[in-house]
């Protein structure tokens, strides 16, 4: 049987996004499944780091209506919000492949692990 692609979601992201909570001392909360008629529409992984004062919300919205996958930071002293990585629905791989990528992508930029190890914050003009 195939698995769609929030279970498929739910089992790769915390395996792939594990550092967040053996390198930065995030705990992960149980993911958030959210429905649409009784079927399962999105998905988040909600990461928080109270030392950090950081929450990470990673989301899966992979249909057709929907933003896709996104990785967001908060900062919880301001309430702020940043989007370290974007990828909409139609440029996921059936496989969920785009993940590693993502997940690749984020932390290999040095101004995002700072931020997320709570080293300094980055103003994010948003709309």
């Amino acid at each position: 049987m195939v698995k769609n692609k929030i279970d498929l979601f739910n089992e790769k992201a915390p395996i792939i996004f594990k550092r967040l909570t053996e390198n930065y001392g995030y705990v992960l909360n149980k993911p958030e499944i959210y429905q649409i008629n009784g079927q399962n529409w999105s998905t988040k992984l909600i990461y928080i780091n109270s030392d950090k004062k950081r929450k990470i919300e990673i989301e899966q919205a992979p249909y057709y209506t929907d933003y896709g996958f996104t990785f967001f930071i908060y900062n919880l002293d301001n309430n702020e919000y940043l989007i370290a990585c974007n990828i909409p629905h139609e440029n996921q791989d059936n496989n969920s492949d785009f993940i590693k990528n993502a997940c690749d992508i984020i932390f290999s930029n040095d101004s995002f692990e700072k931020v997320i190890n709570g080293v300094f914050w980055i103003k994010q003009n948003l709309i």
